[in-house]
């Protein structure tokens, strides 16, 4: 299928995007009938500046699956058309956190999806940025030789990552030495880093949607 970009229109229009009381559920209103389309961008870049460059990986990407699909490093896409939406209560489930989110209204014709732009005002609310809290323990790992001994510190710290939500693309790093680690997705998915240093590893996030607490 082929995509294009359309200045805005009143007969085909999404906006109002939110989250749900939960903050599981990505909601929005659109005209209707409409279908739509809902982009993910790192936090803070508002997928309406960046969409006419996204139509390449569109028309290559998937997007028949019931799910967010992957068009490039921390862009995602999914379709929803107005019947799924309806079934869905008027969103669709939040794929992630510490990103933004744009909404797009689209319409079918054919072989061509027409996604068309926001109106410029500011009741239209197209994008929400979503940012992601986050507490990572940072432990030295201690060890006793004898039952009665004391425990000792035997060099290593241990860095407990959350398991979901943050992103593995190198904008949550540690830094032990002066040498700045990034963490990646295969390290968030064994849940824990050991370091070996005599002083803690520190946290850093250059990822503004990605706060440390």
């Amino acid at each position: 299928m082929r995509f294009t970009y359309a200045d805005p229109s009143p007969s085909c229009c999404a906006y109002s995007l939110r989250l749900s009381d939960r903050r599981d559920t990505l909601l929005w209103d659109c005209t209707h009938g409409a279908d739509t389309l809902v982009l993910e961008t790192p936090f803070g870049q508002c997928a309406t500046e960046l969409f006419p460059a996204f139509c390449e990986a569109l028309e290559a990407a998937d997007l028949a699956a019931d799910s967010f699909v992957q068009l490039r490093a921390g862009v995602w896409a999914r379709y929803v058309s107005a019947g799924a939406r309806a079934r869905m209560n008027g969103g669709c489930p939040l794929h992630r956190e510490a990103c933004t989110y744009t909404v797009l209204a689209c319409e079918i014709n054919g072989n061509v999806c027409t996604v068309y732009a926001p109106a410029k005002t500011n009741m239209v609310q197209p994008s929400l940025d979503v940012p992601l809290q986050i507490h990572v323990e940072v432990s030295p790992e201690m060890r006793r030789n004898f039952p009665w001994s004391h425990p000792k510190f035997i060099g290593y710290f241990r860095i407990d990552l959350p398991r979901a939500g943050v992103p593995g693309d190198g904008t949550l790093s540690y830094t032990v030495g002066g040498i700045r680690v990034p963490i990646t997705d295969g390290m968030l998915a064994q849940g824990a880093v050991y370091v070996r240093s005599d002083v803690p590893p520190t946290l850093v996030s250059t990822n503004p949607g990605l706060k440390l607490k």
